[in-house]
């Protein structure tokens, strides 16, 4: 929601300011409208992830890491990429997460 506002300057979902039922319920129901037509400067895959961003289907958004590798891609100005993690190993619950041998890389195709 934040990016769709810092790109936009505006809220994706408008209503009158007194009523906010109805801007909740665009929230549930209401595919946001596409930032690219707002907004149709910006580059194409930001406003593409921007979109997945917001989906309504929780399965469907991006991960922070994945939002994080895509924008580092943008500004890099690299399209096509493999992202391939390594697994993370514990050795034990309560212990913090550590990387195996490897670290994640990135493949650029």
């Amino acid at each position: 929601m934040l990016a769709y506002e810092l790109l936009s300057a505006s809220k994706p979902f408008l209503g009158e300011e007194d009523n906010y039922v109805t801007v909740a319920m665009h929230h549930l129901h209401t595919p946001p409208p596409n930032i690219l037509e707002r907004v149709p400067d910006i580059p194409g895959a930001l406003g593409d992830m921007v979109q997945r961003m917001l989906a309504k289907d929780p399965g469907v958004r991006p991960t922070a890491d994945a939002v994080a590798t895509e924008l580092a891609l943008l500004l890099a100005g690299e399209r096509t990429v493999v992202v391939s993690e390594t697994p993370f190993a514990t050795s034990s619950p309560n212990k913090s997460r550590t990387p195996e041998s490897t670290t994640p890389t990135l493949r650029l195709s």
